[in-house]
Formats: C-alpha cells, structure tokens, sequence
C-alpha cells in the first residue's frame, strides 16, 4: 500500500521594506484622525498604506484578505470628503473598496481576469478598467455594467458627477467621453499621434490637458450645454487638413461642445505619465520618466485679459489685423517651474496652493509629494511668485538657500527601506534579527516587529572609526556598490564586499567602519562566507583568487580590544571567475562555483582539488552545502537545479521545475527540505530525500534576489547530537527494508522560517505553520482550479441572445463556478416550489415542509422561491461572479426554468415584493430571452403585466419618498423656529468652548485667592 507523505505547509508571515510601489499613484488623503493634507496613500506590494509624512508614521495599512496579488491601481476619495474611501484594484483584477476612517471592507467584486489599470472614485460610484473595458459599479446597490470601445489598455478615466458623464483614455490613441445614464459613448477625441498616458481636468471641468509620447500638451476647450439645446446653429462642421491636429466633434443634440485649443511645449524628452491639476485648478504638475517634475499656471480671467492688451498692443504696433488677435493655449498655460528630484520620480501629487505675504508681495504656497523609483517618499514645498511668469529650474534643499530660495525639501520617508533592489540577507544568530544588503546601503531589521534597528551607509568620504597603520589606505573614500556580506560570529560586526574589490568591517552598534582592506580582490568580490570553526572568512571575486582572512582582536588608541580581519595564508587562484562560494560545516570543503560551469570542491587546509562538477550549461549563481557537509545544491541560470554528493562528485537529481532563471538555493538546516527561488518571483521547496517538488511559495512581483533559512526549534540540534538517537535510526533502517518503513524515517522534515528579498524591495518571512500539506490533495486542487477557470471561459449559450463579446454592455464581472452552482440550487429551488404547490392542490394534509424551505425560515413555497431568488443577490459574498452575480446566475438559467419563472416575477411585481430585486430579474431576463419571449404568448402577457406594475409601483415608491422627504424638511424648519438656531450647526466652536472651560475654572480658583 502506498504511503501518503504529509509535510508542513508554510504560509506568508510578514512582507515589509516596501515604502512606495513605483506602478501606483501616490495622493493626499484625509481621514477624522488628521487634518487635510498631512496624509498620504500609496501602494506598496500588495497592500496599501497611508503615511504620515512629517513623522515618517505609518497611520494605516490597507491589506486583502486572500491572495497575494500585487496592487496595481488605487483611489481615493475626493480630500474634501466626509466620508472618505479607497478603492484598491490588484493585478488579477479584483477590487476592495475600504472605509477610510474604519479600514473595513465595504465592498469588492472582480473587474476581469487581468490587472487593473485606472479607476475613479466619486461619491458612492466607481468607475474601473480592465481587460480594456471598463466598468461602472455603484456601491450603495452592488449592481453595474461593463462597457467597451477602447481597443487598448485605458490609461485614465474622470468623473464628471454632476453632468453624469465619464471621460476616458487609452493606448488606442483616443479619448472617449460616455453618457452613463445611457451608458454608450457619444463623443470621440481623436488627432494624438500615439497612446494618450494621461489626463487632466481643471475644477470646473472647462479644460482637458492630455499628454502622449511627445514634448507636447494637448489642450481643449470643453463647452457643457444641455440636451435640449441644438448644437448645430453654434458649432459649425469644421474641417481639418492633414497639417492640424484637431479634430472636429458634436453632433446635433450632443451634451458638450469641444474645441481644440492647441499645444504647449514641456522639457521634457521622455513621455508624460502623470498630469495632475491641483484642487483648484490653478497648477498643473507634469511628470515623465525624467529626473524632474514641470509645473504649469493656468491664468485666471484677469490675468488672461491682461495677456490679451499686451497682445493686441503688440499686433497694432506691428500694424496686424486685430481681429486674428486670440489667445492661444501656450498664452493660458504657462511653465513656471521645473523641479530636479534626487531620484526618478514614480507619481506626484500636489495641494490646493495658499496665500501668503512675503517680502510685501503675495505669493503661493504649494505642497507636492513625490514617488520616486529608489523606495521613498519626498514632500516639497514651493513658494511661487504671482508674476511674472517665467520659467525656473529649482534643486530643493532641506533648508531655503540663496541658490534656490523658493524650493526646500520639507519630509521624506525613507528608513522603511533600501534605495536600491537587496542583493544578499540574513538571519542573525538568534534568529531575532533580519540583516539585508542593498548596493548602497545596509539594514537590521527586527523580525518580529519589522522595525529598522540600524543603517550602514557608504558615501564617498572616510568615515572609519580607527586608522589601522598596517592599512595606510583605510582613510581613503567608500566605495559605492556592495556585492556580498556576512554576518561575524556575535552579529555585532558585518564583513561586506564591493564592486571595487575591497572588504569594509562594519561595527553595528556604533554604525561606524572598523576595518578597510582595500586590495582584497582586484576585481569585483563576488561572495564571502565564514568557516565552519567561526574562526575565519573566506572571500572569492571576479579576479580568480579565493583569500582567507582570521578573526583578530586589536587594541587602539583607546585601550579597547576590538574585531580585526588579519589575511592567515596566500590567496589562492582558481581557473576562471568565481561567481558564488561556500565552506562546509565541518570546515573540511571549499566549494567554489565558477564562470566557466563548472563548481570546484577543494580541501579547506591544502587547497587540493578532489571534485570539479559539471553539467550546467549556464554559470551558477548561487550554491550551498547541507548540514551534514553531504550534499550540495547548486542553482543556475539554465533554468535548473542540481544535487550533488560530496563524497563521491556525482550528481544525484536535476530538478527542472523552474521557468525562469535560478537566482538562489538554499537548505534548511538540519532537515531535508531545500528552496530555490528564480527571477519570475516563485520560491520552491524541494524535498531532497524523495527527489520531488513539495510546493511553490509565491508572493514577490519580479525577480527573488536573495534567500536564507533557520530553523527556530532548538531542541531539535541537541537531539541531532545524541549519540544513542543515532543508533537507534540505523537499526531502524535495517530493521525495516520495505519502502513504507523507510519512509516512516522522516523525522528530519523539519523546518523553521524562510527569508525571502525581491527586486520590488519587499523582504517577506516565511513561517512554518500546523497546517499539513498533502501532496496528492495540493494536485487534486489545482486541477479542480484548472477545470473551474475552463468552466468561466466557457460561457453558456444562449439561443437567440447576443454573445458577450460583441455586445458593448454587459453585466459586471465574470460568471465563476459559484455563480454556476447558485444557479442550479436556484432551479432546485423551483422545483420544489412547483412539488410543493401541486402538493396543496391535491388537498394533502398534515404536510411536511422541505428541509430546504426549512433552512430559509418558510413554510409558504412563494415566499421560499423568493428567498431563493433573494440568495443570488450577491453571490460575490461567496466569490461569485461580482456585483452582478444576480446578472450572471440568471444567465446560467435553461430556457424551460426561465419560461417558468418569468409569470411568476409579474406576479411579484404586481403585489410590490422586492421591486428592486424583481424588475431587474426581469429586464435580465427578457433581454437575454428577447426569442424566447416574443414567441411565446404566456410570456408576452407576463411583460404587458410587468411594464403595467412597474409603473404603478414607481409612481407609489416616488409618492412615499416624496411624502417622507417633505416630512422632514418640514420638522426640521419648525425646530429651526423655535429654538431659532439653524439645524445641525456646531451650537459652540472649540475655541469657545475652550474659553468656557477655562472661566469655569478660574471662577473655581477665585474664593481660594487672598484678598
């Protein structure tokens, strides 16, 4: 009988070192715990989070509760809102809609199968896209659709609240403008020359700023008019010539009128990716992929009059025709300032400008946070003069200086991660520290509060704490690039490796250098590790030579014996570049990979060759050696995973699991599980002892840069070393020669924690849970997985109905296999109402109700089918199809249920159940069965009857709620005339109350005061 082998699963338990992600939008936020404009939002990794950017405070962190999705696009509720939200979408396309103030989930539904790209937020509607279409999804009835048009992915997307008009853009060139009362699109914006990346609207939405590939902003006129009104007497049909980029619209009867205004030049050389009016629309901040941000004035009236005297004085001293005197869009909208980051910045986002005196004059005050690529956030603050207007180029500084007086950096946030991608980690010796190395830096993290305990920088200036006589170059700058460390025994010190070729020892309580060797290696080194004795290190670089340098103490000037690294022996040279090495536990092996695919295993004391392993076809990046100085395992770029035996040089298994690169291996100590990670971001665990793949750990967008194990039950290396546990497992093995005894010897499969670092700078843990993890269960649900993925893509054919891909409005979300099974438990449903009602005709008595009917509190069949119909409202609850899991279970409906089913729904309508819920049953249905419906003449009745009901019964909603809001109004006006206050006003302002307090108290003190 085949043994089934259980192992332990290990599930995600922290991911952090993630301050911005640079594919999300950074914006001011507010909630009731602090005023305007002191919050920010930004996404990092799969969650989002709200700082505090004058205290570097994280305020709160929004997290989903299943999946590890990455985020992919985010947005907040207008900064002025009472009720402020964050709608959160995520690269397998599903969306959470959270509650600011409390953090709770208001709502969530899936958008399509990819990630999504833009969203907006107004009041209780959100707009998103995905798949390139987009979808419409109002909060307060979970309901909405999904329409098309765009032929690329959407870029950007606006809501016009009021007018109940939406305006979007995408890669396919145009800008799209949809009536979503009738939910089609009834105007185009074409003449841009290539995918529009974004857009701006000013605060009365009279403007529209877009940016594509080029130097140039485009800007248009947008004129509002009613649908009564004729556009045709106003706007003349205009014509365009190859030369123009203007592209006449309106139609007669149409809601807007745009005219193209023209172009503005920017600075910039790369494309535009972010174009962000601020609140009042005075400003407009541009940002591209260059090092700086632009920002633009858009005159006011006054001063757009003043443009056009100057203008016209010109023309007439020119002796022009002063008719042909207009303004042009380079007049309206004026560069002024242009900003030089510190690093390329991600997103921006800027604050309503304040008024300020200085120096006599008034000028503006404006506050823009900034995103960079390196993983930190930048707040700046301008002082910008009303005029003239000319265009500066500002550095900020810290603090104002003479060079740049208008331009200081107010906060940055930034000790909550590294400024470039981690390159190598490590647990510290305790298990309790987390140590991970950038190119420009070094942190130590606390594992269990994820707190930055302390930070190692290298500037090109000396900063060393001794100056060793034995190294005269020790005061010479810091090298820039680190490329390998280790941990010294004690974790008080840190051995790190650069490009440049030298070896820095690094005191991390005092943060400060001890040590600078400086020709350590003569080109880049490549790895360091330390001896199985914790006595010495050895080092191996690009230059073929392996040095060995001891542990030393050393007493200075101050009388205080610190840690030196002193060289023990000759370097010794290797036949190509070394790319990765490693020291056995027993301290007997050196392992040594190098560049020509080859890995060569040498005595640790003569240096002699005894292994040279080959079978690679692409060098090895990363290698490491079992607890027991058995087995090594060796990752390469070909896409493979190697095990080796040391005694002999064979190689026992190659694992070809990965599909992208391997980029490390490592064993868990003391067990025979092994991980492996690649640069498409999956970590896999490997059972070394059955040669299989046990799972795959994912959770990292991008490459894994770094792995390291522990193992947290100390009592499992004691029992390692007790002699007596060893004999007893030998004669347990001979004793037991079938394959189900042998495996029962698995009580090496242990594990403990797993260190994980990203090219997206997240740092995750690993933890090893009580879950078991079966491997025939894990295949059985991911073929469940794959049949249920084939079941959506498969929609189900309707005769006579039009398929979704070529309508241009369809249901929100997709059909899943729950909202398949809703459908069957429905049809069930009816079904037993006809078995129930036919059971009552025939007079039976004494009847027993259905368990069914039982599970939903009736013993009335009608009531239970509308129960039942009630329970499709929102199978998303249940990860169903979305806001429209009513739409898609319906559509899962056969015909003959449907022709059964629609009478009834008239019939409810008549009698006033469930309006809501009934009538959009209906319209679903009769759209979907539109065939179905005409042909037959019993359904033909049920929709005169349904479209008679449907008006009497919104004729009395509208009368009740007219009656109730009239109510109201009319109490709230008699309150107001007898305690002659306003209503719902603040009776006493805080600073009232204040004075209040403080009266009350000194009338307290005043009998206690002499005389």
């Amino acid at each position: 009988m085949k043994v089934t082998h259980t192992y332990q699963k290990y599930n995600p338990k922290v991911a952090y070192g993630i301050i911005a992600s640079d594919f999300t939008k950074v914006s001011y936020v507010s909630n009731k715990s602090c005023k305007s404009g002191e919050l920010c939002l930004c996404g990092a990794g799969e969650s989002a989070i709200i700082w505090k950017p004058r205290t570097s405070e994280k305020i709160h962190t929004f997290t989903r509760d299943t999946g590890c999705h990455p985020i992919s696009c985010l947005k907040a509720s207008d900064i002025s809102s009472l009720d402020p939200r964050v709608a959160i979408g995520y690269s397998d396309g599903l969306i959470n809609i959270f509650n600011m103030n409390t953090g709770d989930v208001e709502a969530h539904f899936r958008a399509g199968r990819s990630r999504v790209t833009s969203m907006d937020l107004k009041n209780d509607l959100l707009v998103c896209a995905a798949d390139s279409e987009i979808n419409v999804y109002d909060i307060v009835s979970g309901s909405g659709t999904r329409m098309k048009g765009h032929h690329g992915i959407i870029t950007q997307m606006k809501i016009l609240i009021e007018r109940k008009i939406l305006i979007s853009s995408a890669q396919d060139s145009f800008i799209k403008f949809w009536d979503l009362k009738t939910q089609h699109c009834f105007a185009t914006l074409t003449g841009h020359p290539g995918p529009v990346w974004d857009f701006a609207l000013t605060r009365c939405d009279g403007l529209l700023v877009s940016g594509t590939n080029d130097q140039s902003l485009r800007v248009w006129q947008i004129k509002y008019v009613s649908e009564s009104d004729s556009l045709a007497s106003h706007i003349d049909k205009t014509t365009s010539t190859p030369n123009e980029t203007l592209t006449p619209l309106s139609e007669p009867q149409s809601q807007i009128a745009i005219q193209f205004s023209g172009c503005v030049q920017r600075s910039g050389v790369r494309r535009v990716h972010c174009l962000v009016f601020d609140p009042t629309g005075t400003y407009l901040l541009c940002q591209s992929f260059d090092r700086n941000v632009e920002i633009f004035r858009l005159l006011d009236e006054e001063e757009k009059a003043k443009r056009l005297r100057k203008k016209t004085k010109k023309a007439k001293a020119k002796g022009l025709d002063l008719s042909s005197v207009i303004l042009e869009a380079e007049d309206e909208l004026r560069p002024i300032l242009r900003i030089n980051l510190s690093a390329k910045p991600a997103s921006c986002d800027i604050l309503a400008p304040r008024l300020i005196n200085e120096h006599e004059s008034q000028k503006h005050l404006i506050r823009i946070i900034c995103s960079l690529k390196n993983n930190m956030l930048e707040e700046l603050q301008l002082v910008v003069p009303l005029s003239p207007f000319k265009l500066q180029t500002l550095q900020p500084t810290p603090t104002y200086t003479k060079k740049c007086p208008n331009a200081r950096l107010l906060n940055t946030v930034s000790i909550f991660g590294h400024r470039s991608p981690i390159i190598a980690c490590n647990f510290t010796s305790d298990n309790l520290g987390v140590f991970t190395l950038s190119q420009t830096e070094a942190k130590l993290w606390s594992r269990r509060s994820t707190a930055c305990l302390a930070t190692l920088e290298w500037k090109n200036h000396s900063n060393s704490k001794h100056n060793n006589s034995d190294e005269p170059s020790s005061n010479n700058p810091l090298p820039n690039k680190a490329s390998s460390m280790v941990l010294a025994p004690g974790d008080r010190h840190v051995v790190i490796g650069y490009e440049t070729g030298q070896l820095i020892l690094f005191d991390l309580t005092s943060k400060s250098v001890v040590q600078i060797i400086d020709k350590a290696h003569t080109g880049a080194v490549r790895s360091i590790a330390v001896t199985g004795d914790k006595k010495k290190i050895i080092s191996g670089g690009s230059d073929k030579q392996v040095r060995f340098y001891d542990f030393s103490l050393k007493t200075f000037d101050n009388g205080k014996p610190h840690l030196f690294l002193v060289e023990s022996c000759p370097s010794k040279t290797v036949s190509d570049q070394i790319s990765c090495l490693a020291v056995s536990p027993n301290n007997r092996l050196v392992v040594v990979a190098l560049m020509n695919f080859h890995v060569d295993v040498f005595f640790t004391d003569s240096f002699k060759r005894i292994h040279s392993l080959y079978g690679h076809s692409a060098p090895v990046t990363s290698l490491d050696i079992s607890s027991d100085s058995r087995l090594i395992i060796t990752g390469s770029t070909d896409k493979t995973v190697r095990l080796w035996e040391l005694q002999f040089g064979n190689c026992q298994r190659r694992f070809t699991s990965h599909s992208e690169p391997i980029t490390c291996v490592r064993f868990i100590p003391h067990t025979s599980l092994a991980v492996s990670s690649d640069k498409g971001g999956q970590i896999k665990q490997w059972d070394i002892k059955k040669f299989r793949e046990i799972t795959t750990l994912k959770g990292h967008n991008g490459s894994v840069t770094s792995l390291a194990t522990t193992i947290t039950n100390t009592a499992l290396l004691t029992q390692k070393k007790t002699p007596k546990l060893e004999k007893t497992r030998k004669s347990h093995a001979r004793n037991n020669q079938d394959e189900g005894s042998n495996d029962d010897d698995m009580d090496e499969l242990w594990g403990g924690l797993i260190l994980s670092t990203g090219q997206d700078f997240s740092i995750r843990i690993w933890e090893e849970a009580d879950e078991l993890l079966i491997l025939e269960e894990e295949e059985q649900i991911a073929r469940e997985q794959e049949e249920e993925e084939e079941l959506v893509r498969s929609e189900a054919v309707i005769p006579g109905a039009m398929p979704s891909e070529a309508s241009e409005i369809n249901p929100l979300g997709r059909p899943t296999g729950n909202t398949r099974d809703a459908a069957d438990m429905f049809m069930e449903a009816m079904d037993i109402y006809e078995e129930e009602i036919v059971k009552r005709k025939n007079g039976a008595k004494n009847l027993t109700p259905h368990p069914l009917m039982v599970a939903r509190g009736t013993n009335c069949p009608e009531k239970f089918l509308l129960k039942s119909l009630m329970a499709l409202r929102a199978p998303y609850s249940r990860l169903g199809g979305g806001g429209a899991g009513l739409e898609h279970a319906l559509g899962a409906l056969t015909s003959e249920h449907v022709r059964r089913l629609l009478p009834k729904l008239a019939d409810w309508l008549s009698r006033g159940w469930e309006i809501e819920l009934v009538g959009r049953s209906i319209r679903h249905l009769v759209t979907l069965h539109f065939g179905l419906a005409i042909s037959c003449s019993e359904l033909r009745d049920a929709i005169r009857q349904s479209s008679k009901a449907r008006m009497e019964q919104l004729v009395r909603a509208k009368n009740l709620i007219g009656m109730n809001l009239a109510g109201l109004e009319c109490l709230a006006r008699k309150l107001e005339e007898d305690q002659q206050i306003d209503l719902f006003d603040e009776l006493i302002t805080t600073r009232d109350k204040r004075i209040k307090k403080h009266k009350a108290k000194q009338a307290r003190l005043m009998p206690l005061l002499p005389d």
